[in-house]
C-alpha cells in the first residue's frame, strides 16, 4: 500500500445493505478497492459468504469493481458514503408474452450482458436482438418513492431472499400469466449463503420451457388494461424512450431490487428462426407482434388483419386440444422433417464447395458520357455505369441502383391490385410504382426486386422459394368459400384476435365468419409453423420494422418536431401527419457519425448529405444505439452464435467526449 508515513488516513463510512448497519473503517487514499473490502469484512467478523458483494457509490451512481484501483484514483474521500451490497438482486421480468418471472440478475454488469444471461436461462437464442425496457409507470415515479422502496428492500442476510419474494407476492396478479415459485430457493438455514458459481443464472421463479413456448391466450386483465391505456401514436413513439442503455448497468440507470422491467425484441433483424431450436424464441416474438397488432401499433389492411386473426385462432385451437401438429398425419411428420433436414444439409454442402456460384461479376464506376447528335455541342455528363450479365445500365446516382432501394408491396387481391413501390434514397417523393397484371407476374418481379435489395441476383437458390412464399401469401388473402363449423364459430371471440379499429368496422358475427373462412387456408399447419407464418406476414408489412422518434433537425424553428424512423438498413424521415416516408438514407451510404454530448445532437455524414438532429423527448443515446445496433446485426453470419461484445459497445456505446465511428458500408 506504499509508504504509510506519507499516507493521509481518514474514516470511511460504508453501509452494509444485507445487515442494515453503517460501519466506519480507517483507510488511506492509497488503499485499493480489494483491500478496503477485505478490511471491512475482517472488522465485521461475521462468518458469511461475501463473494457476491461489491462497493456501490450511490451519489455517483457508480460501481467500484476494479479491485486494484486506489481510493484516490477513484475519487473516494472521507465524505464519500459507499454501500457494500450484493451484485445479484431480484427483479420482476415481464416477457414479450406478458408473463412475469422473478429473476435474479447481476446489477453490476452492463444491460447487454444481463440480457445475455437472462436469455440463456430462458432458452432464447441470439440475445443481441433483445433488450430491457422500463415500464411507463416507473418513469413517473417520484424520487422519494424510489428511496422508500429501496430502504424497504434492505433486509438481513438470513431473510433477504424471502423478503424479496414476499414483496413480489403482494403485487402479484392472480392471472394465468404470473409465475412465482418461492420454493425453488431453499433459504431456511440460519446463515445459508448463495454460493452458486453462476449466480447470474439463479432463478427465483421456476422457468418451465413449455410455459415459455406456449403462452396463455389472455394474461391478467390488469396487464392488458395497461397496454391499451394512452395508446395514441404520440404515446407509442414516446415509449421508445424507455429502452435502457445497453452499455450501462441496471443500478446506474436507477433500477433497484423489486422493480419491474420488460424484456422485448429491440432490433427487428431476426436471424435463423429454427423450429427445432427456437420454439421459445419463435413464440415470444410471435406474442410481441400479436400484442403490437392488437394495440394498433402495427398498421395493416383488413385482409392482413383477417390473416393475423385466423392464424391466432388456429394456434388457439391447437393449444386447446393439445395438438401441436395440426391436421397433418403423424406418421409422415418425422419423415417430412428428416427429408427437409437432408435437403438443407445437401444445399449447405453444395454452397460450401463453391461459395461464388450465385455471384455475377460486375464493373461499376462513375463515368462521363456523351450522346452524339448533329448540330449539338460536345457536353459530357457524369453518370454511374454498371456492366453486369451482358447489360450496361446508366444511373444518375449510385444510390439509384436496385440494391439501394426500398421495396414495399401494395396489393389488394380482392380488387386485383398488384403493385410494387420502389423508394430510392435520393427520392423526396412517394417513390416509383410498378403495376403488374397477374399474380405470377407480381410474384416473379417482387421476388427479383427483394433479392436485388439484398444485393442478390435471380441466380440465387432462394429465388424460387421467394416466389413460392409470395404466391402462398397471395393465396391466403383470397377468401375461400368453405363450410363454417357452427361449433367453432361459437369459440371465436373477435376481441381476442383483432384490434379495436377492426371491431368498430365489422360486426362480431361477420368477423368470426371471416376468421373461420381464412383458417381453412392453413388448417394443416402445426403450431410452430403457424407462428412462423404469422411472423413472415408481419415481416412483409411496409414499415413494420421501423422504430420512430420525435426529433428536431438543425436549422429548423424551435417548435418544429418531425418523426425519424430507424429500420434494419436505413434511416427515414417521415411526415408527422400522414406518416409517409419523405426521405431515406441507407446505412450502406453512411461514412461516419458522431455525437455532441453537450448539446445531445447526433450528426451523420452520408455520401452526398449530412444529417443533424436532436431530441428533447428521447435521449440521443437511444437513437445512437439503434443505429449502431442494426449495423452490428448486419455483420452477423449465418450459423454463428458468438457475440462480439467489444464491437457491439464500440458501435452502440456512448463516450464522454464526441467520438467518431468509421466503418465500411
Amino acid at each position: 500500500m506504499g509508504d504509510q508515513s506519507q499516507v493521509q488516513f481518514f474514516n470511511l463510512t460504508i453501509y452494509i445493505t444485507t445487515l442494515s448497519v453503517d460501519k466506519k473503517i480507517k483507510v488511506g487514499g492509497n488503499y485499493d478497492i480489494g483491500s478496503v473490502m477485505l478490511k471491512l469484512v475482517e472488522e465485521l467478523g461475521i462468518p458469511m459468504d461475501w463473494s457476491d458483494h461489491a462497493l456501490w457509490w450511490p451519489s455517483k451512481k457508480r460501481w467500484l469493481l476494479q479491485h486494484r484501483m486506489s481510493l484516490d484514483a477513484c475519487g473516494v474521500q472521507a465524505d464519500s458514503n459507499l454501500n457494500f451490497t450484493p451484485t445479484h438482486k431480484v427483479i420482476k421480468l415481464q416477457l414479450p408474452d406478458l408473463q412475469y418471472y422473478d429473476m435474479r440478475v447481476d446489477f453490476s454488469v452492463t444491460v447487454f450482458n444481463a440480457v445475455m444471461y437472462l436469455c440463456n436461462d430462458l432458452g432464447i437464442r441470439h440475445p443481441e436482438e433483445l433488450s430491457l425496457m422500463r415500464i411507463p409507470s416507473n418513469a413517473n415515479a417520484s424520487k422519494s418513492h424510489s428511496r422508500k422502496k429501496q430502504s424497504n428492500a434492505i433486509v438481513t442476510k438470513k431473510d433477504s431472499v424471502n423478503t424479496s419474494l414476499r414483496s413480489m407476492d403482494s403485487n402479484k396478479s392472480a392471472g394465468s400469466g404470473i409465475h412465482d415459485e418461492s420454493d425453488s430457493l431453499n433459504t431456511t438455514g440460519q446463515n445459508q449463503a448463495l454460493t452458486s458459481s453462476r449466480l447470474d443464472t439463479l432463478n427465483v421463479s421456476v422457468v418451465r420451457p413449455e410455459a415459455l413456448a406456449n403462452s396463455p391466450l389472455t394474461p391478467s386483465q390488469e396487464v392488458v388494461r395497461t397496454l391499451f391505456k394512452n395508446n395514441s401514436l404520440s404515446e407509442r413513439i414516446k415509449r421508445n424512450s424507455n429502452w435502457l442503455d445497453s452499455s450501462r448497468s441496471l443500478m446506474e440507470q436507477d433500477i433497484i431490487e423489486g422493480d419491474t422491467v420488460q424484456l422485448r425484441f429491440k432490433y427487428h433483424n431476426i436471424l435463423q428462426l429454427n423450429p427445432k431450436l427456437d420454439e421459445i424464441r419463435i413464440n415470444q416474438l410471435y406474442e410481441q407482434i400479436r400484442w403490437s397488432m392488437l394495440t394498433e401499433d402495427i398498421d395493416c389492411t383488413d385482409e392482413e388483419m383477417v390473416q393475423f386473426a385466423a392464424l391466432q385462432f388456429h394456434i388457439h385451437l391447437l393449444a386447446k386440444c393439445g395438438n401441436k401438429d395440426g391436421n397433418r398425419s403423424n406418421d409422415n411428420t418425422d419423415i417430412d422433417a428428416a427429408l427437409s433436414d437432408l435437403q438443407v444439409s445437401l444445399e449447405g454442402a453444395g454452397k460450401s464447395l463453391n461459395t461464388d456460384n450465385t455471384t455475377i461479376p460486375e464493373l461499376c464506376d462513375y463515368l462521363k458520357y456523351f450522346k452524339k447528335q448533329r448540330f449539338a455541342l460536345k457536353s459530357f455528363k457524369k453518370c454511374y455505369c454498371v456492366v453486369k450479365d451482358m447489360i450496361l445500365a446508366f444511373y444518375k446516382h449510385k444510390d439509384d441502383v436496385a440494391g439501394g432501394c426500398q421495396v414495399t408491396p401494395d396489393v389488394n387481391v380482392s380488387k386485383g391490385k398488384y403493385m410494387i413501390k420502389l423508394i430510392l434514397p435520393s427520392d423526396d417523393d412517394s417513390g416509383h410504382l410498378l403495376l403488374c397484371e397477374t399474380e405470377l407476374q407480381y410474384a416473379q418481379w417482387m421476388a427479383a426486386l427483394r433479392l436485388a435489395s439484398r444485393n442478390k441476383s435471380m441466380a440465387d437458390s432462394s429465388y424460387d422459394s421467394e416466389i413460392s412464399s409470395i404466391l402462398a401469401f397471395l393465396s391466403m388473402q383470397r377468401r375461400k368459400q368453405a363450410p363454417v363449423d357452427i361449433g367453432l364459430q361459437m369459440d371465436v371471440q373477435p376481441q381476442d384476435f383483432v384490434n379495436g379499429a377492426f371491431l368498430k368496422k365489422y360486426k362480431p358475427k361477420q368477423i368470426a365468419h371471416m376468421i373461420l373462412e381464412q383458417r381453412s387456408s392453413f388448417a394443416e399447419l402445426s403450431t410452430v409453423d403457424a407462428k412462423l407464418k404469422f411472423i413472415r406476414i408481419w415481416e412483409s408489412l411496409p414499415g413494420c420494422t421501423t422504430t420512430c422518434f420525435f426529433v428536431k433537425f438543425r436549422n429548423q424553428r424551435k417548435d418544429a418536431t418531425e418523426i425519424l424512423g430507424v429500420t434494419y438498413n436505413s434511416i427515414v424521415r417521415m411526415d408527422p401527419h400522414s406518416f409517409s416516408i419523405l426521405s431515406t438514407w441507407r446505412f450502406s451510404t453512411m461514412k461516419s457519425w458522431n455525437v455532441n454530448w453537450e448539446i445531445r445532437e447526433l450528426q451523420i455524414e452520408f455520401d452526398e448529405s449530412t444529417l443533424s438532429f436532436a431530441s428533447s423527448i428521447t435521449d440521443c443515446k437511444i437513437i445512437h444505439e439503434f443505429i449502431g445496433g442494426y449495423i452490428y446485426l448486419s455483420m452477423r453470419k449465418e450459423g454463428s452464435q458468438a457475440n462480439d461484445e467489444e464491437m457491439f459497445h464500440k458501435l452502440t456505446g456512448g463516450w464522454d467526449n464526441a467520438l467518431q465511428y468509421h466503418f465500411s458500408g
